[in-house]
């Protein structure tokens, strides 16, 4: 392989092209003008990743010709914003104002072994808006890891659509501004926790003053502050699923994918994965949530997806945005049921109703009014739908 330039456009001549055997990303390829870094050459594609002094220099290309390769080259400096950082095409858009939706459309996926071939995934849709938290639950072999691989860009579906932010999922600024948490990951257990952290935190693109000062809060954040300067090899199960979490969000990305996140942790790490879900949905991201923990799904997420035999099978809001909605439960018999309903715009069922209101001061008029009109109430409590009834029901 050689390299020429052109019009400014550099040119990567091949001496052969083989599409079974594409390069691979090595330590140190070097493109003529514009210098030693990271090389990887795809099918139809090339991404060249280079780093000086404080700024990131990308190169992408498309082969023009099984021999030639046009590159294109981006300058990405630690002072943009990082929803400006553009790689692609000059008519690329602008996503200062995104609308970071995550959509997927007649998702199908089917593995072939041995003569057979099992339907994983029948036609999947949902869309994941910013600043929710979504559950993913459902029986084994429903089809939940192979859905979060695909909507990651690990598996191929064989059918449908998936956009991120109107970006293929598989688009490298979708990439940098991805989170991931595998159940089991994984690790070089040479490196320290430390030195695992910011590596990846400047994989992950951020910007090289702020890499110290991220890992150590998030170390401190997620109790591995002493254990910073150990080996992973001496970590616990709990802590490698801690430092998992940290490399997951240090980025403070778009898009958070947790599988099965509170997997080995003590009840301690069970209530920061908690505030940590909490934290990301505040701060507008897109976190979907794969458990079979149904309390903790109940407790951290707004919706839920049941999924059953490759489909969604049911979807269920567990909270509504701008509503209270609380159930209160009367003694038996202690008010008429059309008194009831007229109060609270709600029929009553095995002595409890479902009311809702925009403000909490209305939710207080109503148990108010109940109380007035002669009610005896037990109890008054946030509603959410019963994840281990409707599980039942779907299973």
């Amino acid at each position: 392989m050689h390299f020429e330039r052109a019009d400014r456009v550099l040119v990567v001549r091949r001496e052969k092209y083989d599409q079974r055997h594409p390069l691979r990303c090595t330590a140190a390829d070097h493109l003529e003008g514009v210098g030693t870094g990271h090389l990887h050459i795809e099918k139809n594609h090339i991404r060249f990743c280079k780093i000086e002094r404080s700024e990131y220099f990308f190169t992408v290309a498309t082969f023009t010709s099984h021999s030639e390769i046009r590159i294109r080259r981006e300058q990405l400096s630690h002072a943009a914003p990082r929803s400006r950082f553009v790689i692609g095409n000059d008519d690329t858009p602008d996503h200062g104002a995104k609308n970071t939706l995550i959509r997927a459309a007649g998702i199908r996926k089917t593995f072939h072994a041995f003569g057979r071939h099992q339907d994983v995934l029948r036609g999947v849709d949902l869309e994941l808006a910013p600043g929710t938290v979504v559950g993913l639950i459902g029986p084994n072999g429903a089809g939940k890891t192979t859905l979060m691989s695909c909507l990651l860009g690990f598996l191929r579906p064989d059918a449908g659509n998936i956009s991120f932010d109107g970006r293929p999922n598989d688009d490298i600024t979708i990439r940098s501004r991805t989170g991931f948490v595998p159940e089991r990951m994984n690790l070089g257990r040479r490196a320290s926790g430390w030195q695992f952290l910011t590596y990846m935190a400047r994989l992950a693109g951020v910007p090289r003053r702020e890499v110290r000062q991220r890992s150590a809060a998030l170390l401190e954040r997620l109790g591995l502050a002493r254990a910073a300067h150990k080996p992973l090899s001496e970590y616990s199960r709990g802590m490698l699923q801690r430092i998992a979490l940290c490399q997951a969000v240090i980025h403070q990305p778009d898009f958070l994918f947790l599988d099965e996140p509170a997997s080995g942790l003590d009840p301690g790490g069970v209530l920061l994965v908690r505030d940590l879900i909490s934290e990301e949905r505040q701060r507008g991201a897109i976190v979907l949530l794969n458990s079979h923990q149904l309390a903790e799904v109940e407790k951290v997420c707004d919706r839920v997806l049941f999924l059953h035999a490759g489909v969604i099978a049911r979807e269920e809001t567990l909270r509504h945005i701008g509503q209270h909605v609380v159930a209160i439960r009367l003694l038996p018999r202690a008010l008429d049921a059309n008194a009831i309903t007229r109060i609270t715009g709600s029929a009553p069922k095995d002595d409890t109703v479902i009311v809702s209101a925009e403000s909490e001061e209305g939710i207080a008029a109503i148990v108010r009014a109940l109380i007035t009109a002669g009610a005896d109430i037990v109890e008054v409590r946030p509603h959410t739908a019963d994840l281990e009834q409707i599980f039942r029901g779907v299973s």
